[in-house]
C-alpha cells in the first residue's frame, strides 16, 4: 500500500530539525523509478509521450552499436500514417522487429495482482500486436516493407524501461503460440 513516506522521507516536528524516521525512502526518492511517478503526477501524458520518444531513440543507440547498417528505423506507411515496430534488425540469418514500451507498471501490477495482466496487455501485449501486425506486412509484401528480407525467420523483441519480472519470458510467451516468437526483455537486459 501507498507510504507517504516514499513521496516526503522527512517528517518535521514542531520547533525541531526534520527528521528521516526510515533512510530508505530518502534513497528510493532518488531512484529513477521514483522520479518516473513524480514526473508522471506532475505533467501527465505529456511526461509518458515524451520519454517513450526519448527511450525509443536510446534502445535504437543500443541496437546501432550492434550493426547499424542493418538497422532500420520505424515505417510508416498507408494513407492513415500507421506504423510499424519501432525498429528493425536484419542480420544474416534473422530479421528480428523491435518494438519499445516505457510504461511503467501500476502498484498492482507490481504486486502481483490481478492488475498485472492488464498492466501486461496494456504495454507489452500491444507491443506483441504490433510485432505481428509489422511481421504480417513484410510477409504479405506491403510496398513499403518490400526492402525487408523474406527469407529468413522472423522474431520479436519487446523492450521496456523497467523489468517485468512477474512477467517472465515461459510465463508470458509459455507456447509462443502468436505468430511470430517474442521475447520480452528490458533496458538492462538489452544493455548486457
Amino acid at each position: 500500500e501507498f507510504n507517504p513516506l516514499l513521496v516526503g522521507p522527512f517528517v518535521e516536528l514542531p520547533g525541531k530539525d526534520p527528521i528521516a524516521p526510515v533512510l530508505y525512502p530518502i534513497l528510493a526518492r532518488a531512484m529513477p523509478g521514483s522520479l518516473y511517478y513524480t514526473a508522471v503526477a506532475e505533467s501527465g501524458a505529456a511526461f509518458t509521450e515524451a520519454l517513450g520518444v526519448a527511450f525509443e531513440h536510446y534502445v535504437g543507440k543500443q541496437l546501432a552499436l550492434c550493426d547499424p547498417e542493418n538497422l532500420i528505423p520505424e515505417i510508416t506507411y498507408d494513407k492513415d500514417c500507421k506504423k510499424s515496430v519501432d525498429h528493425i534488425m536484419v542480420l544474416p540469418g534473422l530479421v528480428v522487429l523491435v518494438e519499445v514500451k516505457a510504461t511503467s507498471l501500476s502498484e498492482g501490477g507490481r504486486l502481483g495482482t490481478e492488475k498485472l495482466e492488464s498492466d501486461f496487455d496494456r504495454s507489452p501485449g500491444k507491443a506483441v500486436r504490433q510485432i505481428e501486425r509489422t511481421a504480417k506486412l513484410i510477409e504479405d509484401e506491403h510496398p513499403a516493407f518490400k526492402h525487408i528480407p523474406r527469407d529468413r525467420p522472423t522474431v520479436g523483441l519487446v523492450v521496456t524501461m523497467e523489468p517485468y519480472h512477474l512477467c517472465a519470458n515461459d510465463l508470458v510467451f509459455p507456447n509462443q503460440t502468436h505468430a511470430v516468437p517474442t521475447w520480452l526483455c528490458s533496458a538492462r537486459d538489452l544493455e548486457h
